[in-house]
């Protein structure tokens, strides 16, 4: 029972990271359920109704629509959904064997701490490495109160603050909301904000999605990254420890690279 419950989960939790990542990529939620739904039957020897992951993803790409007044593109996808599937000639239901095992049934809040919660916190030895690298952290622009129990930032951003819509100088730490669209949104800010030279420095930690938009673009301005050794056991604000399936990345913007060699060599390699 023990197994079928964590093929379950790691059914459930690959779901989710294939549903942000094809957002991420732009593509359509038609495109990504016949995908996902594939891969979980060769992967997992599970059936999912392509439509179920289609459903999913579209109302996560509606909701962050939504938060972004995009209202004019949901109708617009939905509509491009509809076209191809009408091309394609339709969806076919019940192919294929039975599953060895259930997919848990669709719910409304399917989320994971390390796919897009935007609240599991980075362990304090990281943060203080990144003190140790910067001198100080002037802005931590992705926060929130808690947080800041631990970063002690100069000047802080929580959810609502529209960090997004400010100016952010100095030396930066910075852990973005893992979600989709808000991920890239806060790496764009960055970077522009750093070929502006209002940042100073700048340390970033993220999943190492190296196939992601956004990854690239933070590293266009790295001077160094550190792939960790291992996952980072983020931690809940109740203390408990929210498990990363894959490991992390540390971006470093900045002339200090011998500094963040020394101190962040331990945590994993450098590039």
């Amino acid at each position: 029972m023990v197994d079928r419950l964590a093929k379950q989960q790691a059914c459930q939790l690959f779901i989710e990271q294939e549903i942000e990542k094809g957002l991420a990529e732009k593509k359509t939620t038609y495109q990504i359920g016949k995908e996902v739904a594939a891969w979980i039957q060769k992967l997992f020897q599970a059936k999912v109704r392509p439509e179920t992951i289609e459903e999913r993803a579209r109302r996560q790409r509606i909701a962050t629509n939504v938060a972004t007044k995009s209202t004019q593109e949901n109708q617009s996808e939905i509509q491009e959904n509809q076209e191809i599937k009408i091309k394609h000639g339709g969806a076919r239901d019940g192919a294929g064997r039975p599953p060895k095992f259930a997919v848990l049934p669709d719910q409304a809040h399917f989320r994971t701490s390390f796919t897009g919660e935007n609240e599991a916190y980075t362990p304090l030895v990281y943060i203080e490495a990144a003190s140790k690298v910067m001198g100080s952290i002037d802005l931590d622009p992705a926060s929130s109160e808690f947080g800041q129990e631990r970063v002690k930032a100069l000047k802080h951003y929580t959810s609502s603050d529209n960090a997004l819509a400010k100016e952010w100088r100095g030396k930066i730490w910075m852990n973005p909301p893992y979600s989709q669209p808000l991920i890239y949104d806060f790496i764009k800010k960055a970077v522009d904000e750093y070929k502006k030279e209002n940042i100073q420095e700048a340390i970033i930690l993220t999943n190492n999605y190296t196939d992601t938009q956004w990854f690239h673009l933070a590293e266009s301005v790295s001077l160094l990254l550190c792939f960790t050794k291992g996952r980072i056991k983020f931690e809940k604000q109740d203390g408990s420890i929210a498990a990363a399936m894959n490991g992390q990345t540390f971006f470093y913007w900045g002339r200090e690279g011998g500094r963040f060699k020394e101190v962040f060599g331990k945590f994993g390699f450098i590039r």
